[in-house]
C-alpha cells in the first residue's frame, strides 16, 4: 500500500496544529517579555528562554505532519480541548506543590508534584493520538507497561495511612490510563506502519489491539472521580489543607517560571516514562498555563473540580467510540 496524498481534513489539521505551534511560542515569548518588563528576569535569562523556545517551536512545527489518522474529528477536538483542560489542571496542582514546598510541607509538596505531572503528561499523550508516527515493530503487538512511582507514606502531622492510601490509588490510576494510552499510541503507530508496508493483516491485528486498550483507557478515566472524591474527603486540616492570597501564588508561580520547577518533578515525568524532548514540551506548556494563572485554587477543589470531571468523561466517550468502530 502506497503512500497518498492527505485529504482536505487532514491538511485543515495540519494548519491548525501549525497555528497552535505559532501561539505557544508567541506566549512564551511575551510570558518572558513581561517578566523582564516587571524586572523580575535578567535579560541574559529572556534570551536563553527565547532559544529553548525556538527549539520547542521547530520540534511542534515537525510533528504537525499530516499522517494517516484513526480518530473522528470529534475525537481529534476532545483530545486537543479536553487535553488542555488536564494541562491547566496538572498546572495548578504543580503550582500548589511549589507552594507546599514553601510552606516546609514538603510530603504534601510531593504528592501535588507527582499528581500534577500525572495530569500533564495525560494531557500530552491525549494529544499525542493526532500524531502517529511510525513504528517498524508492526508485527509484535505491544504490551501496556505501567509506570510506578514511589508509595506516598505516612507522616506523624498531615499525611496519615489513610490520606497515603487514597493518594497512592489515585496516582495508581494515572499510572494506569498513561501505561494503556502509550500503547493505543504504539499499537496505532505500528498499524500506519503495517499499513505503509502493505501488510494487512499485521494492520487489522494493531488496530483491534488499539481499540482494546483503548476500551480499558475509557473504563480508567471514569473510575478517577472516586479515587479522587475520597483523597479530597480526607484532604483536610492545617497538616494538609493549605491556602495562601493570590498576591502570594503569583509570587511564588513567578519564582518557579524564573528559577526553574522543583527537581521532583522532573524525577517524576521521567519515572512516568517521559523522555528529555517531552519532557520539554510539557514543561513549556505547563510555563504557558502557569503564566495564565491569576487565582489560587485549593489542591481538594482541584480534585473533584467539575470541569476536569466532563473532561474526562468526554475523552472517555471519544475513546469508547474509537473502541466500537470497525
Amino acid at each position: 500500500m502506497g503512500d497518498v496524498p492527505p485529504d482536505e481534513d487532514e491538511i485543515e489539521r495540519q494548519n491548525k496544529c501549525l497555528e497552535k505551534c505559532r501561539d505557544d511560542f508567541l506566549a512564551i515569548e511575551d510570558l518572558w517579555t513581561q517578566l523582564y518588563s516587571d524586572d523580575k528576569a535578567t535579560v541574559e535569562q529572556v534570551l536563553a528562554e527565547f532559544k529553548k523556545a525556538k527549539k520547542a517551536h521547530v520540534a511542534c512545527c515537525a510533528d504537525c505532519v499530516p499522517r494517516r489518522r484513526r480518530f473522528d474529528d470529534d475525537a481529534k477536538t476532545e483530545f486537543e480541548v479536553e487535553g488542555i483542560t488536564f494541562a491547566g489542571t496538572g498546572a495548578g496542582i504543580a503550582l500548589g506543590g511549589a507552594i507546599a514546598f514553601e510552606l516546609e510541607m514538603p510530603v504534601v509538596a510531593v504528592i501535588c508534584i507527582a499528581l500534577g505531572a500525572g495530569f500533564e503528561v495525560m494531557a500530552f499523550r491525549f494529544r499525542s493520538l493526532n500524531d502517529d508516527p511510525f513504528d517498524p515493530n508492526f508485527t509484535r503487538l505491544p504490551t501496556p507497561s505501567f509506570p510506578k512511582l514511589p508509595a506516598v507514606r505516612p507522616v506523624r502531622k498531615g499525611v496519615t495511612s489513610s490520606v497515603a492510601k487514597a493518594a497512592n490509588a489515585v496516582l495508581a490510576n494515572q499510572a494506569k490510563a498513561i501505561g494503556l494510552l502509550d500503547a493505543v499510541i504504539t499499537a496505532l503507530n505500528r498499524a500506519d506502519t503495517a499499513a505503509k508496508a502493505g501488510d494487512a493483516s499485521a494492520e487489522a491485528s494493531q488496530v483491534k489491539a488499539a481499540r482494546d486498550f483503548a476500551k480499558e483507557a475509557a473504563d480508567t478515566l471514569r473510575d478517577a472521580l472516586s479515587l479522587r472524591f475520597s483523597l479530597a474527603s480526607m484532604w483536610t486540616g492545617p497538616g494538609l489543607d493549605f491556602t495562601v492570597s493570590d498576591q502570594d501564588a503569583q509570587r511564588v508561580r513567578d519564582d518557579t517560571i524564573i528559577n526553574g520547577f522543583p527537581r521532583s518533578l522532573f524525577d517524576t515525568l521521567k519515572k512516568l516514562g517521559v523522555d528529555q524532548q517531552d519532557q520539554d514540551a510539557i514543561v513549556q506548556k505547563t510555563t504557558i498555563l502557569l503564566g495564565k494563572l491569576q487565582k489560587f485554587v485549593r489542591f481538594r477543589d482541584l480534585l473533584i473540580d467539575r470541569n476536569l470531571r466532563v473532561a474526562e468523561v468526554r475523552l472517555a466517550a471519544a475513546l469508547d467510540r474509537f473502541s466500537q468502530s470497525q
